[in-house]
């Protein structure tokens, strides 16, 4: 990266030729006498942080364990152990990590290390992919090398045996973006949304390196750089003539599926404490709640109950959420009911606002009253594990096998439309000029509910 005479006499940053490393940045770290030492480190640094910030970022910025054989490797050309690296790291003030607690004895785990970018870290770290990321997008000579990059590194060509794995593949390896566009809305976000700006340089980055995690299914969800990609910025992603035209998505996804996944729990218990299957869960903790739930629930109006949370949740003209606040009584921005409602549904006992980002307990207990009034089988049922997984469980059971159903890829496919996956939705290219486009949309959302009624017997609603 060319610097001015100055610049260059001011510091050795003049001739240095890591280009996703900014001056302020290399300045910073080569103060320390290691990394006088072994300057090529410095590069393996910024990958190093970058990744930590990465992670934070999809993780609500709290602490993220870190495994010591990860930063091994990434240190093991440099004459002195990875460990010096770490410590010199939060010795500069861009880290922060926590001791490593061993474990008591084989029956209890042990606590691994958290690591945490610091505000400096990340500004420093943040300011060198910024330039990075311009090269790529508004620099001729540099796009045309990392699309050399990408071919050599046949990134295309990888194949999973898994075909959920390889739709999902197939797109983010293809997908590129109206360059200009993005840069622009960058140049935005950077000033008055600094939290969407940093998490689109990371999967913007990402997406337009090519430079991506194996792809793993994790409770029914595919995680990739596109689906964590901020929302703003879909909009403008391309796939050869095809442009992003609109998103297909299940109104309400988990609360949708809430009362099939508690009857179908319940069922199951039942079934495997009767003995007429053979499950994974016979342990004597489930063995108890499985005898409790046999004594305590009434199957009929479990069923009725199912049916009635159902039909809120499923009524094609009224939003459910606007329904439940109805019903409820509850004094409560319309704005925040969402977040309320998922964060309630996963276990938690207080959400924080959209509408003033104050945290909020008063509509949580407000939500747990009218639902244990009114639904007292339900709430039977899911007090007998742990709440905290229902979200997760969701996904596996109901979403997943919807959303990556390789058949509504197809579908898509044959009316001329590629469908990104995207959790509980899909993106939708299509080309500018398509006419049919309206229909096309119709149809593919009515694939979706017609699946989601043969196989689970629910009739979702899609927007």
């Amino acid at each position: 990266m060319s610097t001015d005479a100055t610049t260059a006499a001011a510091s050795p940053y003049g001739a240095w030729d890591k280009v996703k490393v900014s001056k302020e940045f290399f300045d910073h770290v080569i103060q320390h006498p290691l990394f006088q030492a072994e300057p090529k480190a410095i590069n393996s640094a910024q990958y190093w942080l970058t990744a930590i910030d990465a992670a934070m970022e999809r993780n609500e910025d709290q602490p993220v364990t870190w495994d010591w054989k990860n930063i091994s490797d990434r240190f093991q050309a440099y004459s002195r152990p990875y460990t010096e690296f770490r410590d010199a790291l939060r010795r500069l003030g861009l880290i922060e990590f926590s001791k490593y607690t061993p474990p008591p004895n084989y029956l209890v785990d042990g606590e691994c290390r958290k690591f945490i970018v610091t505000p400096l870290g990340r500004k420093l770290v943040l300011q060198g992919n910024h330039q990075w990321l311009y090269k790529l997008l508004k620099d001729p000579d540099q796009w045309r090398r990392n699309q050399v990059n990408i071919s050599k590194r046949q990134v295309r060509h990888k194949a999973y045996t898994e075909p959920e794995k390889q739709i999902v593949n197939a797109f983010i390896t293809t997908v590129t973006f109206d360059r200009d566009a993005v840069w622009n809305r960058l140049e935005q976000d950077k000033t008055e949304a600094p939290k969407v700006y940093r998490s689109a340089v990371h999967h913007v980055t990402a997406l337009v390196e090519k430079n991506f995690n194996e792809l793993e299914i994790d409770h029914g969800r595919i995680y990739n750089d596109f689906v964590a990609l901020p929302s703003e910025y879909r909009p403008f992603a391309k796939l050869n003539r095809k442009v992003y035209v609109a998103t297909l998505d299940i109104r309400a996804c988990h609360p949708t599926f809430l009362g099939e996944f508690l009857r179908d729990y319940y069922q199951s218990s039942m079934d495997e404490f009767d003995g007429r299957t053979s499950g994974t869960n016979q342990s004597p903790k489930h063995l108890e709640a499985a005898a409790r739930m046999k004594k305590d629930v009434n199957l009929l109006a479990l069923l009725v109950e199912r049916n009635r949370w159902t039909e809120i949740f499923t009524h094609p003209t009224i939003d459910p959420r606007d329904a439940v606040m109805a019903e409820a009584h509850m004094a409560i921005d319309g704005r925040d009911m969402k977040r309320c409602m998922n964060t309630w549904l996963n276990g938690g006992k207080k959400y924080k606002r959209k509408s003033d980002s104050r945290w909020n307990k008063v509509d949580m207990d407000d939500l747990d009253r009218w639902f244990k009034r009114n639904f007292p089988e339900m709430n039977k049922v899911w007090s007998a594990f742990n709440r905290k997984a229902t979200g997760c469980l969701i996904s596996e059971e109901y979403e997943g096998p919807l959303m990556l159903n390789p058949a509504l890829y197809t579908c898509a496919d044959e009316l001329g439309l590629t469908l990104a996956y995207e959790y509980d939705g899909v993106g939708v290219f299509a080309e500018r000029a398509d006419s049919e486009l309206s229909a096309k949309l119709k149809t593919v959302g009515a694939f979706i509910q017609r699946q989601a009624a043969e196989k689970f017997n629910v009739p979702v609603v899609v927007k």
